[in-house]
């Protein structure tokens, strides 16, 4: 991947920028009432952030989608749209609802996540990691004892075998009814496929819409799901009563409404080969995320392991690929489209991911 950061996109300057404490003379001296005024403690760390326009807009330095501040701007800001995450080691993890995220040429990732690590004192990347490490430790030896774990290596191995089928409906609606039992665990993975389907089916376009809904009904705008199209226009959807209400945001918090839909109407719509095709890369991106398996690892953590590891791994397997399916399709709806090819698939992704890697885990991103 590499990145070609697009001129008046400014997506991630919706963000709540984070300043470190080495950053917050120049802020204090120059830009005080830029500063939120509290310390909030993260990643081993107390830090200020920047205040937001109108407090559900963007950074409060975006002027006309321009930094203000562009060669002062802090740390979080230079080394987006990549993150860092701290689980069992250190991974670069990209924000995929950048837009800039090409493939091919521009500014390579791997040489600018390198550089981005020589900016953080060693000893506070060592200690962060240890405490990661023994946060995974605890989570093992409790699975372990419950008899619910599974090692990363053997749960890619397992859903690797099955991948390609959960950009299907009808393997998806077994996948997901299956993952709420005990038999996703001990099943050879050649084997994985006819159980999943053995398993009666659910209703897909009930279930997404019930596992969509609480995103899309936040009282406070600024925790509501920002997506940019392909127009790099910032849209964001509400779900008031029975409908979901498209805005269009703009940097001062404004919210001017654009259209109105229904709920229930929005439904999974078909997935041509090349959009099946991108759903899929978007998973398999995931199983090779340390931070998805340490999501499904706090969630059966959560549930004091009432289900093997692998069955809520599964689980969220099939929820990412409903989630990202459903939002690509309410983004096809408001375009009048009947059919999702790759572009909707990526505005899916694009819909999707920055609020996926704000879930918790058993890790941390710093």
């Amino acid at each position: 991947l590499s990145l070609k950061c697009l001129d008046g996109c400014a997506y991630c300057c919706l963000c709540m920028p984070e300043v470190m404490a080495n950053e917050e003379e120049f802020f204090r001296r120059s830009h005080p009432k830029a500063l939120s005024g509290e310390c909030v403690p993260h990643a081993g760390r107390r830090s200020q952030n920047v205040i937001l326009q109108g407090d559900a807009g963007a950074c409060h330095f975006l002027k006309s989608r321009k930094c203000a501040i562009y060669e002062h701007r802090p740390q979080m800001c230079r080394q987006y749209p990549i993150s860092i995450y701290l689980g069992r080691k250190i991974q670069p993890t990209p924000i995929l609802s950048c837009r800039g995220l090409v493939t091919g040429a521009g500014n390579q990732l791997a040489p600018a996540f390198a550089e981005m690590l020589k900016s953080y004192n060693p000893k506070y990347l060592e200690s962060e990691l240890r405490k990661c490490e023994s946060n995974f430790n605890a989570f093992r030896k409790r699975a372990e004892h419950a008899g619910a774990y599974a090692p990363p290596e053997e749960i890619y191995l397992r859903f690797s075998a099955i991948i390609s089928d959960l950009a299907t409906p009808e393997f998806l609606a077994s996948a997901v009814t299956f993952a709420g039992s005990e038999g996703a665990a001990g099943i050879a993975p050649e084997e994985l496929r006819d159980a999943i389907l053995s398993a009666p089916p659910e209703d897909l376009n009930e279930y997404v819409r019930d596992l969509e809904a609480e995103a899309f009904e936040q009282e406070d705008p600024a925790n509501l799901p920002v997506f940019i199209d392909r127009d790099l226009i910032w849209r964001i959807f509400s779900k008031e009563e029975d409908t979901i209400v498209e805005y269009e945001l703009t940097e001062n918090g404004n919210m001017a409404p654009k259209a109105r839909i229904n709920f229930d109407g929005v439904s999974l719509l078909p997935l041509d080969a090349a959009a099946g095709a991108e759903l899929i890369n978007y998973l398999q991106l995931n199983l090779r995320r340390d931070f998805f398996y340490d999501v499904a690892a706090l969630a059966a953590k959560e549930e004091e392991f009432e289900r093997h590891l692998a069955a809520v791994y599964l689980e969220l397997l099939a929820q990412t690929a409903l989630s990202v399916w459903w939002r690509a399709s309410l983004v096809a709806k408001t375009k009048g489209a009947k059919t999702l090819d790759k572009e909707f698939i990526r505005d899916g992704i694009v819909f999707y991911d920055a609020d996926f890697l704000d879930s918790d885990s058993i890790g941390e991103f710093i």
